[in-house]
This record gives C-alpha cells, sequence and structure tokens, in this order.
C-alpha cells in the first residue's frame, strides 16, 4: 500500500460512497488486530478510521432526513408519504431504543 499524505487522506475519505467506507473501516480494523503495525502506522489507520465513522454517521443522518413515511392511503387507495421529521420523532421521546449493533 503506498504512503498517503495526511491532507490526501481526507480528500479520499470525503469522497468515498457508505458502503466503500464500511468497507475500509473493516479494512483498518483488520489491520490494526494483526498486532503487526507499528505506533505509528496503527495511529494513522485509527486516524483514518474515526473520519470514516464520522462520515458514515453524517451520511446516515442526511439519509434519514430524507426519509419518507408511510401515512396511510387516502381516499382513492393511493400511499400518503410525509416527510421524516427528526426534530418530532427521536428514539428517546417514543420510548423505544436502538441497538447499539445491528446484525447483517
Amino acid at each position: 500500500m503506498s504512503k498517503k499524505k495526511k491532507g490526501d487522506e481526507d480528500v479520499e475519505c470525503q469522497t468515498l460512497t457508505f458502503e466503500d467506507a464500511v468497507r475500509r473501516i473493516e479494512e483498518i480494523v483488520t489491520r490494526l488486530e494483526t498486532g503487526r503495525l507499528d505506533l505509528d502506522q496503527s495511529l494513522r489507520g485509527y486516524e483514518e478510521g474515526i473520519q470514516l465513522v464520522n462520515q458514515c454517521h453524517a451520511i446516515l443522518e442526511q439519509t434519514e432526513a430524507k426519509v419518507l413515511l408511510l401515512t396511510g392511503t387516502d381516499g382513492e387507495g393511493k400511499i400518503k408519504v410525509e416527510e421524516f421529521d427528526t426534530s418530532a420523532s427521536t428514539l428517546e421521546s417514543s420510548g423505544r431504543s436502538r441497538s447499539t449493533r445491528r446484525t447483517q
């Protein structure tokens, strides 16, 4: 793997799709778990992983805001939808909880 400057990693991280970012995070975790990296390589991998996690979180927040809620059907049988309101629908206010880890 070629070495990259820190600025190059930032640009590369921002251009990845959600799925590619998750795959890259998995690669980083695998490399870190081997224990074969020196401290500097481990730190760079960790920093890149954190940037990717933050990017994924931002993508998920943007996507969540675009979700449409099914509200039923109108008189003609057509499905009625409305935009998801993130301020009015929180897990805490609805009494539900979200698992911290999702399975595939």
